[in-house]
């Protein structure tokens, strides 16, 4: 999903949440045993509606603060990476 300038919309990102997001957790949290509670973060951008579920909530992150948190993410998404290329070129 998407549109033409690449940018996410309040219409994909509600569709996001409620077929992709919300039955893929609570699967998870289901094959893992733990009670279906989490905390979704996102930051403030135009596209991210505030959304209710009662098993999820949304917490947004303070206006201008994603380009001082972001460089943060530069190790997980290492780490995800590493772990990526171990699993995709394993024999």
């Amino acid at each position: 999903m998407g549109n033409k300038i690449a940018w996410v919309t309040s219409a994909v990102f509600t569709t996001w949440f409620n077929d992709c997001f919300v039955p893929e957790v609570e699967k998870y949290m289901t094959e893992m045993g733990v009670p279906f509670k989490v905390l979704l973060i996102v930051d403030n951008a135009p596209g991210h509606p505030c959304l209710e579920h009662p098993n999820v909530q949304v917490v947004f992150l303070p206006p201008n603060t994603t380009s001082l948190i972001q460089p943060l993410d530069q190790g997980i998404i290492a780490t995800f990476k590493k772990h990526y290329m171990k699993i995709t070129f394993r024999s």
